[in-house]
């Protein structure tokens, strides 16, 4: 049975070995062979291309995936900045986003 970390490193490399994720994005956490996948993505198929890749290693028995997806585009910044300007001058708020958490297990 593969150690935790052992597990890990062959996580980080089948990330890097992925040609649609950018494993730059990704941290990879794991405790009881359960991985962790949290950071920040470009898109969704690079998302589900993350997890799935995560789970091709041996030893891996479930997946956290705490992945966000952002998508920029020069209208969705002027968007935010306009809503980011309107939530200031009515006062201030404080803004919690919690990441979407999916957890799908194998077997």
């Amino acid at each position: 049975m593969k150690t935790d970390n052992q597990i890990k490193q062959d996580v980080e490399l089948e990330l890097e070995s992925a040609p649609a994720v950018n494993a730059a994005g990704i941290f990879v956490k794991v405790r009881d062979w359960i991985v962790t996948l949290a950071g920040h993505l470009g898109s969704y198929s690079e998302k589900l291309a993350a997890e799935k890749a995560a789970q091709r290693v041996q030893g891996v028995s479930a997946a956290v995936v705490e992945l966000d997806v952002r998508i920029w585009t020069r209208t969705s910044r002027t968007r935010t900045s306009r809503r980011q300007r309107a939530r200031c001058s009515t006062g201030p708020q404080v803004l919690v986003r919690t990441p979407s958490k999916c957890v799908r297990r194998r077997g």
